[in-house]
């Protein structure tokens, strides 16, 4: 039976594991990382969900000079002593940890004072699909792509 959270401990020892072995997670494809880390994060015994982000006008942006048109991280609860936490694993930033949702989407929002500060959109999906099929508002809640 899989598990809907991890208590602090195991979170801490997960997300070691997790970054330590970045590259074998790791493709080309913010889609193609998420689903591998999904499966194996499976095979631990615990759920985890997907974060799809869009912006509202123009690209995601990032500090580094990283620009993406929408983007996709894994997410996982964590048990803390004020209730779960939802904690990201997004392996295509320079980060060594996960990050809280709301550091994730103010990352995503534009954070330099190079950047204009842009509304981001999230959605949470299930991780037994892969990603949303047509990365737009028109359809965004309504269609996703499960692999097989």
């Amino acid at each position: 039976m899989q598990r809907f959270f991890l208590e602090a401990s195991e979170f801490e020892q997960l997300e070691k594991q997790v970054f330590e072995n970045k590259d074998h997670f790791l493709s080309a494809t913010c889609y193609r990382t998420t689903d591998n880390l999904a499966r194996w994060i499976e095979e631990k015994g615990f759920v985890s969900t997907k974060f799809f982000a869009i912006p509202q006008n123009g690209l995601i942006t990032l500090n580094d000079g990283t620009i993406w048109e929408n983007h996709q991280a894994l997410a996982i609860q964590k048990a803390t002593h004020t209730g779960l936490k939802i904690r990201i694993f997004d392996l295509h930033l320079p980060y060594t940890h996960s990050l809280e949702l709301d550091e994730w989407i103010s990352l995503l929002s534009g954070y330099s004072e190079n950047t204009i500060l842009q509304k981001i959109h999230v959605i949470q999906f299930p991780s037994e699909y892969f990603c949303p099929m047509k990365k737009d508002f028109s359809t965004l809640f309504k269609n996703f792509i499960r692999e097989c």
